[in-house]
């Protein structure tokens, strides 16, 4: 990768996709023309380019974003764009419709470029790294005077985490991770700025692959560069995977004040509710929901949070309203949890009508037949000799594995462990199903092809024999390395655990086999 590039990618890779314009400023700082007849002049172009743009960087209220096109301006929503060009002698840049013009060489115009710009959008500016090392980071050497040329920058600048990032990612090209590694532990964290020492940080975790050390190397990055949405967006999706979800509250609410998207405020009505917070996260949900009042998505959250927290009347109008801007959206999804809703409810009549509704989307998707759709809808609903008689059916069928590996699970529900062995039994041996449910029944430790944690089936076996300390312990290894937004029906087991029933859990889809054992 040449420096040039690795400069823009750890640019565009804090890039938000909307903002509002009168609480976040971002600089969008476009490729400068060479209209010298000397190549040199290009090359000085580049680097005057990534001067500004490394001034600007861990800055509280604005974020430096190179783009290479002006065609993306729209999508940046820039409050400053800097452009121009190079001739002979003379520096021609422009932020917005003010000229920042200087005439000389690069080693004087630089320094005085950046203060210029700093001066006008009112921030504070970096220290402008040496000359050279701008040169080299822009890509002015050849594959040959790369190694040397990065050797010597970070030496002349030592304190920028930039350099230290491009002669990583050089020594990657010959020595793979390990070399990038070495070079990267020769950086004085000691004496950088917090914010160049939380980027080699988090890239030394990123290349290590530590997850923990990764999750706190980006928080901490995100303290240091407010205005960074799509940082912010990151680092609190990564407090929210390690279950601290008062850190990921703290990055959204910071992150609200700067970029109050439905989109943000869609995943803070989330983490509102996994810390129980029900009316913050109803606000945050309600907000979500009029920012953007034709996209079914927010509707959809919204029905999520109410049925969480129990109020299943409102939580199956709010998945009908979802469904009626698109009956496709999720592959109907809202249109089955608006049945579990009103069922839960108490309204049977709309609860069926619901169900027949996502029954026929399924016929029309192609589904085979609705039998084991329609088992599982029984089952939720408490019919059990209705659920077992589908799927008596269904046996028959084409879906025979599917069906009795649902029968197994119901039979596991009510700790009929004879008939969930037997019925295991007429599986397929070799089918991810049977090997599944003899890991879930025997305790035996699972192939490393089963898309489950082996903590999570042991806690579940666990579970299933009365063993309530060790499922806990296990469910919280399992925990760890699961998504807590898309966990489903582990969180109920926790519940379950815990001595707790409904409400407390979001909506499970009709596919959701941890659903049927749980019920």
């Amino acid at each position: 990768m040449r420096c040039s590039a690795l400069l823009l990618l750890l640019s565009l890779a804090g890039c938000s996709r909307q903002q509002d314009a009168g609480a976040l400023r971002r600089v969008a700082i476009l490729p400068f023309e060479n209209l010298s007849p000397d190549l040199a002049g290009g090359v000085d172009a580049g680097a005057v380019r990534l001067a500004l743009w490394e001034s600007l960087q861990a800055q509280p209220a604005i974020y430096a974003a190179l783009t290479n096109h002006r065609r993306d301006l729209p999508e940046l929503h820039a409050a400053y764009v800097v452009d121009g060009y190079v001739t002979p002698g003379v520096f021609h840049l422009r932020l917005n419709d003010q000229q920042l013009n200087c005439a000389g060489t690069l080693e004087t115009c630089a320094p005085r470029l950046v203060s210029d710009l700093a001066g006008r959008i009112g921030v504070t500016a970096r220290p402008v790294p040496n000359v050279e090392t701008l040169r080299t980071l822009s890509g002015a050497r050849t594959p040959a005077e790369v190694e040397s040329a990065l050797v010597t920058a970070t030496k002349t600048d030592a304190t920028f985490a930039a350099v230290w990032l491009a002669r990583a990612a050089e020594a990657s090209t010959r020595g793979g991770v390990p070399a990038a590694l070495e070079i990267l532990r020769l950086a004085p964290l000691g004496q950088m700025t917090p914010y160049d020492a939380a980027m080699l940080t988090l890239r030394m975790a990123e290349l290590q692959q530590d997850r923990p050390g990764h999750r706190t190397a980006i928080i901490a990055l995100a303290r240091l560069a407010p205005a960074d949405v799509d940082l912010q967006l990151r680092a609190a999706r990564e407090a929210a995977l390690g279950r601290d979800f008062a850190t990921a509250a703290e990055i959204y609410d910071r992150l609200l004040l700067v970029a109050k998207q439905p989109a943000v405020l869609n995943q803070a009505a989330y983490v509102a509710a996994l810390m129980g917070d029900r009316q913050k996260a109803e606000q945050m949900a309600t907000a979500a929901e009029a920012g953007a009042p034709n996209e079914p998505q927010f509707a959809d959250t919204h029905g999520d949070i109410a049925y969480f927290f129990g109020d299943y009347a409102a939580a199956a109008r709010l998945f009908e309203k979802a469904a009626g801007m698109n009956p496709s959206f999720l592959n109907g999804l809202p249109i089955w949890k608006a049945a579990m809703a009103s069922q839960l409810a108490g309204e049977t009549s709309r609860a069926e009508g619901s169900f027949r509704q996502f029954a026929d989307l399924r016929t029309k998707a192609g589904a085979p037949n609705t039998l084991l759709l329609e088992a599982v809808w029984d089952w939720q609903g408490g019919r059990k000799e209705a659920a077992y008689e589908k799927l008596q059916r269904a046996i028959s069928s084409s879906e025979r594995g599917k069906a009795l590996f649902l029968y197994s699970l119901m039979a596991l529900n009510q700790r009929d462990f004879g008939t969930a062995e037997k019925t295991r039994r007429d599986i397929d041996p070799n089918a991810i199903e049977s090997v599944f449910l003899r890991c879930l029944m025997d305790g035996v430790a699972p192939p490393a092809n089963l898309p489950v944690p082996p903590e999570g089936i042991q806690a579940l076996h666990q579970f299933l024999r009365g063993d309530a300390k060790g499922a806990t312990a296990s469910l919280r290894a399992a925990q760890l390395k699961m998504d807590p937004f898309t966990e489903g029906q582990w969180r109920k087991l926790d519940l379950l655990l815990a001595g707790k029933k409904e409400p407390g859990v979001f909506p499970p889809s009709p596919d959701d086999w941890l659903a049927v054992l749980l019920r």
